[in-house]
């Protein structure tokens, strides 16, 4: 693996402002998007492309891709209903793959992540996006701690979500799978946060929704008491979306011997 770290001093930049610069010159062909969810990724991916041929949207929950066809996306686009550790296409099929907010909700990550290694073509692009377990301000540390809280419920509720990675995690998991090839990896800035998203009533009411479907559940009392402590921690520090691990892979293009 030819790694290239991230630059601890330069200023982050844009998760879009990476896809841009690092898109500008490739053409993105077929290309697919692993965890689609609502689109919001798969947006700001055909608006950096210079060019590409087709899209297509992969998620394994039917409610996800319903919300993606609903979204104002790209015309054209296909969603396939499909796990991550068992693609349902050929070998090096696509020019550019990519998995955004995605590996902290897998079964398996390596086996993902060498999933998309294989549907990938010889020369095309990898991209993986993911939120970071680390904080650089108390809103940032508030974010976190946000996520953790929401990963804590979603396990009671039988739904896979584990705690996010560090950046050490992140690359480990990278390296696991693309030793032979070409890697870049990126700090990418928070998106800001809409304004209705910082206040302490606004937090209490969307951490109370999320916590109905455990009402019932013998630990409601504790996390109803801890959701009340998270809110009234975005009011002392407000809340700003952790930064993003934006990893780069070019795979290696074949190489052909002769005898």
């Amino acid at each position: 693996m030819h790694s290239i770290p991230e630059d601890r001093a330069a200023p982050a930049v844009s998760e879009f402002a990476l896809l841009r610069s690092r898109l500008r010159n490739h053409d993105c062909g077929r290309v697919l998007d692993l965890g689609c969810g609502d689109g919001r990724f798969l947006r700001l991916l055909a608006s950096a492309c210079r060019r590409y041929s087709r899209i297509t949207a992969v998620d394994p929950d039917k409610d996800a891709l319903d919300e993606g066809r609903r979204a104002a996306l790209p015309r054209g686009v296909r969603f396939v209903q499909a796990a991550g550790e068992l693609l349902p296409f050929s070998d090096s099929v696509f020019e550019t793959v990519a998995l955004a907010d995605a590996l902290h909700h897998v079964r398996d990550p390596l086996r993902v992540l060498r999933e998309l290694r294989r549907v990938v073509a010889p020369g095309g692009l990898v991209i993986v996006s993911e939120v970071l377990r680390v904080a650089e301000s108390n809103a940032e540390a508030t974010a976190v701690r946000l996520h953790h809280f929401k990963a804590r419920v979603d396990a009671r509720t039988g739904i896979r979500h584990r705690r996010t990675v560090s950046p050490a995690e992140l690359q480990q998991l990278v390296s696991a799978v693309f030793a032979d090839d070409e890697v870049r990896v990126y700090r990418g800035s928070p998106p800001a946060a809409p304004a209705a998203e910082q206040g302490r009533y606004a937090h209490a009411r969307r951490l109370r929704r999320y916590l109905r479907a455990l009402r019932h559940d013998p630990r409601y009392p504790i996390l109803r008491a801890v959701a009340e402590t998270l809110a009234g921690r975005v009011a002392l520090t407000g809340y700003t979306p952790a930064p993003r691990g934006v990893i780069f892979v070019r795979k290696r293009p074949q190489r052909f011997y002769s005898r």
